[in-house]
């Protein structure tokens, strides 16, 4: 029997930048000397002229741009993403009417902007006192340890590091840059502007993590993330998967014996929102992998259930069909 091919560890590698070498060798390499030094340049000044002028606005004018940006051009640009959106949400809701829906979707996708064009102040919606928080008691009964938040793509979820930071959580979270080398720049320069610091996604950032936590600080890792073309976590009821971010995260607190607190923040209107901190049961016990996974799995998938047009994962799922067959499994009695 061949034995299973082993896939290979990711490493984000910085894109080497082509040269005229490649210009006059034409065909791909020339395609991609183009897209590196003219369409790539175009777009990151277009990228920066947007975030450098964005931060000159009040914190709604520059939340309310993101959601018209959202509801226009998003939606009629991103076919396919809008289509996949609905479908998640008609699985998840099956009560809403279908102008319901729509109206979700539309609220979604004006949510998706919103999160977009803040990031520019990111820095300054903590401290104007736009985040109201829930479940303190929680993270204050844990600060000091090594302690792994497990984040939810709700909301605006780039508040939670500031959030985090400042309730003197010392914290890194887990980064994956763009493609784009402008955006990767100003993604590094918005962060440090509160303080936030980044491990590298995948194999390289492991180790520096396991040391990290060991030592008694914090690390963010999100349990919706979109690997090899899929979102295999919270499972909505498909199925739980022991292979993502949520089995990485029980195996990691293992190891390093770090608690584990849920976490996610929730759009209330405009640029306002709650961050909650959700306790789960520690998995530092002598329950099995699967059912430590199984157990924290449902709680996750139980606040997505809660807020699906605030979930920015929801229009990445390429099949909703496993969601509805599965969905009581995730709504029982809740």
């Amino acid at each position: 029997m061949a034995k299973p091919v082993k896939k290979a560890a990711r490493r984000w590698r910085p894109e080497t930048p082509p040269t005229w070498e490649d210009f006059k060798a034409g065909g791909g390499r020339r395609a991609r000397w183009r897209r590196y030094w003219l369409r790539d340049t175009r777009d990151g000044i277009v990228d920066y002229i947007m975030h450098y002028g964005l931060r000159l606005a009040p914190l709604e004018l520059c939340s309310s741009v993101g959601d018209a940006l959202g509801r226009t051009v998003g939606m009629r640009n991103y076919e396919l993403p809008v289509n996949r959106f609905r479908a998640v949400l008609s699985a998840i809701r099956p009560d809403w009417s279908p102008d319901e829906v729509e109206a979700k979707v539309k609220e979604g996708f004006g949510n998706f902007g919103r999160l977009m064009t803040e990031f520019s102040v990111l820095d300054r919606i903590y401290p104007k006192g736009r985040v109201t928080v829930h479940g303190l008691e929680h993270l204050e009964a844990v600060k000091g340890e090594p302690l792994i938040l497990l984040g939810l793509h709700l909301g605006n979820f780039e508040v939670l590091g500031p959030t985090h930071i400042a309730h003197g959580v010392n914290i890194m979270g887990v980064y994956e840059p763009p493609d784009s080398r402008f955006r990767h720049a100003l993604a590094i320069t918005a962060r440090e502007r509160f303080g936030g610091k980044v491990f590298p996604a995948g194999v390289d950032g492991t180790r520096p993590m396991m040391k990290w936590l060991r030592e008694g600080n914090a690390v963010q890792i999100f349990a919706d993330e979109f690997i090899h073309g899929g979102v295999r976590g919270p499972s909505l009821g498909r199925g739980v998967r022991f292979d993502g971010n949520i089995a990485f995260a029980v195996r990691m607190a293992r190891k390093t014996g770090a608690q584990i607190l849920l976490t996610h923040a929730k759009r209330l209107k405009g640029c306002r929102f709650e961050v909650h901190y959700i306790p789960v049961e520690s998995v530092l016990s002598d329950e099995s992998l699967e059912e430590a996974v199984t157990r924290i799995d449902l709680i996750a998938s139980r606040r997505i259930f809660a807020l699906p047009e605030q979930w920015y994962m929801g229009h990445e799922v390429r099949n909703a069909e496993p969601i509805a067959k599965g969905r009581h499994r995730i709504i029982g009695d809740a």
